[in-house]
């Protein structure tokens, strides 16, 4: 029923790697933003800090020292997997809407 599994595929790469580097992408503007204070830089920090905002923080959801050390913060966890479950109703509503676009 799949008919552009490399479209999707793409896709889901591009939005892991996209989540991955959004905040190399806003610390990066901020220093050039510092160099050149113009409006459009001001503008563009704001663009990439809603983008980071929007996108999961992947690297706070499983971090290598709490897998080495048995760190058990159960606050950790729970705000993981409330973010972890947003991402994946996110991710249904938006599959419940193709799927209701397109005629099978």
């Amino acid at each position: 029923a799949i008919h552009n599994i490399t479209g999707a595929f793409t896709a889901v790469i591009g939005f892991y790697f996209l989540a991955r580097s959004a905040d190399v992408l806003l610390l990066i503007a901020s220093n050039n933003a510092s160099a050149d204070p113009s409006f459009a830089n001001q503008i563009i920090i704001t663009l990439l800090a809603g983008l980071a905002l929007l996108l999961p923080d992947f690297n706070s959801m499983v971090r290598i020292d709490d897998l080495l050390n048995h760190i058990t913060n159960i606050q950790h966890y729970l705000s993981a997997g409330f973010a972890a479950t947003i991402y994946i109703l996110l991710i249904a509503c938006a599959s419940l809407i193709d799927l209701h676009r397109k005629q099978l």
